[in-house]
């Protein structure tokens, strides 16, 4: 991803101070300019630093690891455990199966039904492979993104695919027994696609969700709404550790959102992590910066879908803006972290 003078010169940064003792790690998914440099991964990396975030959430689609049947390709995974020691960060990973809409297989596997032995055989083989490639700070994994915006629309798959959740989890409980497996869901999905994800959410050791809070429109739910969503998403885990691996709102005018709007929500984001510390080990928010136009125009093609309020939505989820600018949200997450750590200085 970066050459081996910007790796060497993020390893002699001094690593940030984590929160140890606020029981929520707190993850800010790293921001990606149109045009990315090394000067500005470093950049990035010394922010998430500088705010001592203690959390992170990687992202794998099984495509990319495996380009070629039985050939692996790790560089990515070896550049993000240098910068997760780095910041002494604990992590989900996922691995993108499904990803909201579409398969993410390796080609040659793409059409083949999820219990399909020869799929199966190629799943066990690669996360066999895969787990052992995962730093050490990644506690949780998992085995799919967003699948229930796929299997809505596949209903047919859903048992197949629960039985090849199931082989993943056995093969990776075999490598690693203390990785914490689950699959991640859409919140919007306990309401809008309830039959698909009441068979979906049980599986696994930890129950994973996205936390977009919009309506149909693209415009924020009010944030009025937020302490519910928090109680829904514990009921679907059921006891198990919640893992909330996107948390994120934009601030576009055009969705009917602004700055004030983004910073409320993420104010009542961490009321609603104050009140659940037991029940929520992991809350990774999204994004460090907007996205560039460039990107937005890969991501409308990705996932179908081009208009105003889409591409306004995805645009301004971040904390800055697109050239660096801090938004109002960005003052609260930072002084919501810095709180937390001096009320465990404090013994508070």
């Amino acid at each position: 991803m970066f050459s081996a003078t910007a790796l060497l010169f993020v390893a002699s940064l001094t690593p940030g101070t984590a929160p140890a003792d606020y029981p929520v790690r707190l993850g800010l998914t790293m921001g990606i300019k149109d045009t990315m440099q090394e000067s500005d991964f470093i950049d990035s990396l010394r922010e998430l630093i500088r705010l001592e975030v203690d959390g992170a959430q990687l992202s794998h689609g099984w495509n990319d690891l495996e380009p070629a049947p039985g050939q692996f390709a790790w560089k990515t995974m070896e550049d993000e455990a240098g910068w997760l020691r780095l910041l002494g960060a604990e992590a989900i990973a996922t691995v993108k199966t499904l990803d909201t809409i579409k398969r993410v297989l390796p080609s040659d596997l793409g059409t083949l039904a999820w219990d399909d032995p020869k799929l199966l055989a190629r799943w066990k083989a690669f996360l066999d492979a895969y787990v052992r490639k995962l730093p050490p700070g990644v506690r949780w994994l998992s085995l799919g993104n967003e699948v229930d915006g796929y299997l809505a629309v596949h209903p047919d798959e859903v048992g197949a695919y629960l039985r090849f959740l199931e082989t993943g989890r056995s093969t990776v409980k075999a490598a690693r027994p203390d990785l914490k497996v689950g699959v991640t869901l859409m919140r919007d999905g306990l309401v809008k696609r309830a039959d698909v994800v009441k068979r979906l959410a049980p599986f696994g050791d930890v129950s994973v969700f996205t936390y977009y809070p919009m309506a149909d429109d693209m415009s924020p739910l009010p944030a009025s709404e937020t302490p519910g969503h928090f109680t829904a998403m514990l009921a679907a885990a059921n006891g198990r550790p919640l893992v909330l691996q996107e948390i994120g709102l934009p601030s576009s005018p055009v969705v009917g959102s602004s700055e004030a709007i983004q910073a409320e929500f993420v104010r009542g984001v961490f009321a609603e992590l104050d009140k659940h510390q037991k029940e929520i080990p992991l809350a990774c928010f999204f994004l460090q910066l907007d996205i560039g136009p460039k990107l937005l125009d890969k991501l409308e093609t990705y996932y179908g879908v081009s208009n105003e309020r889409f591409r306004a939505f995805l645009g301004s989820l971040g904390l800055r803006t697109a050239d660096g600018k801090p938004k109002a949200a960005h003052r609260v997450f930072r002084d919501a972290v810095r709180q937390r750590k001096d009320a465990v200085a404090l013994g508070e």
